[in-house]
């Protein structure tokens, strides 16, 4: 009887072993995406009703969502003053997916729904500011050709529950930089 227990004993813990192994590894594991590289863009997390700067007219709401474990942000807008389609009969919206490259720099791949999508990369600044440059866009022009324009998008804190956040753009390498929107970010409460 006594060699029935033993066995029994045996197989159990044989059975159990590699379970608890497997949880000791895993809890010795670091966690993915914990590094402080992976916080830099936390001031933007939240859900926010955007205004022009200028102006203080209500331009769109934005939710900014720490997804994958903490290993990237997704971006969900929706543009409310129509200003980037006004004769559109559908508002405009947008996907961004934010994550850090193996470079240790900030990427993000926005798409909306008017077809324009665009890549940018960049990282944190030593003023605060969050600042991704695109590489260039092709754009058709009239006569056939292609334009060339580039991007350049900024986010920076104003304090626990504002954000500003403003993009340029350039025409060619060598064009002058010009603002294509100048926002503040509130938090909803």
């Amino acid at each position: 009887m006594c060699i029935k227990y033993a066995i029994a004993s045996a197989a159990l813990m044989l059975a159990w072993t590699p379970q608890v192994l497997a949880q000791q590894q895993e809890a010795a594991a670091p966690a993915p995406c914990r590094e402080d590289i992976h916080a830099q863009f936390d001031f933007w997390v939240g859900d926010w009703q955007v205004f022009k700067r200028e102006t203080g007219e209500l331009a769109g709401i934005d939710l900014i969502e720490k997804v994958l474990d903490g290993c990237a942000l997704q971006q969900t807008w929706i543009q409310l003053d129509d200003g980037f389609r006004p004769s559109a009969d559908q508002r405009l919206r947008g996907l961004g997916v934010l994550s850090v490259t193996q470079d240790e720099r900030w990427r993000m791949s926005w798409s909306d729904n008017s077809g324009y999508t665009n890549v940018l990369t960049g990282a944190l600044t030593e003023t605060g500011a969050m600042v991704l440059d695109s590489d260039p866009v092709r754009y058709p022009r009239g006569d056939g050709g292609f334009v060339e324009v580039y991007f350049r998008w900024h986010w920076l804190p104003q304090d626990a529950d504002t954000v500003r956040s403003w993009g340029e753009r350039r025409i060619g390498e060598d064009g002058a930089w010009e603002t294509s929107f100048d926002n503040i970010y509130r938090r909803n409460r």
